[in-house]
């Protein structure tokens, strides 16, 4: 896991509450820290950790899949450039479950992913931090799709990103690099500006913006 409001609900429910004491909750992005990986192979002593200090940090999420998947079943979430390891999961809720080996995602799977979150985020009166939240969530399943080459749904889900957090700088800029691929100038640049306004010292937008 990676985001913090995810991680900290989960080891709430699954520490205070009790709920699914077999499974094991990991921060990815505290790997790189000593006393956590410490902490983990006391904790999970079955549980394989990658050679952080060897690795590309963005491989860190995939081989720590690797090494676990002959002996558990493996969750994550998508927080990660590393486009091959997206081939290798499946939508599962709000969460992906990885496979060894590649994923040919049907329509179906697709579909099922989306009804469940337009189940679950039907209310869209938020805090602020919940806001956040969910439109990080949306935004990265977007990400997903970007990296599989599914563009439509890419773009779908970044806009329903922006439609739960309008405040989010990274959202517009990608909706710029979006519709920019998709020859459409005017909107990609009204994105960029919009990305500007709200990060003014964003120079990969501001070269973007420059180029159209």
């Amino acid at each position: 896991m990676e985001d913090d409001n995810t991680l900290t609900t989960l080891w709430y429910l699954n520490y205070a509450e009790g709920k699914r004491p077999d499974v094991k909750i990991i921060s990815r992005s505290a790997l790189g820290q000593k006393s956590y990986r410490d902490q983990l192979r006391q904790q999970y002593k079955e549980v394989g950790l990658p050679k952080i200090e060897l690795e590309n940090p963005q491989k860190i999420e995939s081989n720590l899949c690797r090494l676990n998947i002959d002996k558990m079943p493996v969750y994550c979430q998508y927080y990660t450039n590393d486009t091959v390891f997206a081939h290798h999961l499946s939508p599962a809720g709000y969460l992906f479950q990885y496979h060894p080996q590649r994923v040919a995602l049907s329509d179906s799977d697709i579909k099922r992913q989306k009804e469940f979150l337009e189940n679950n985020l039907k209310n869209k009166r938020y805090d602020l931090i919940t806001k956040e939240h969910f439109g990080n969530l949306v935004f990265n399943i977007g990400v997903f799709y970007n990296h599989l080459g599914n563009s439509t749904a890419s773009l779908e889900y970044f806009l329903w990103a922006l439609d739960i957090d309008p405040s989010n700088s990274r959202i517009y800029a990608q909706l710029g690099k979006a519709f920019l691929k998709m020859g459409q100038a005017n909107r990609a640049k009204d994105f960029f500006q919009a990305a500007l306004e709200l990060d003014p010292y964003n120079q990969d937008v501001r070269r973007a913006l420059e180029n159209i």
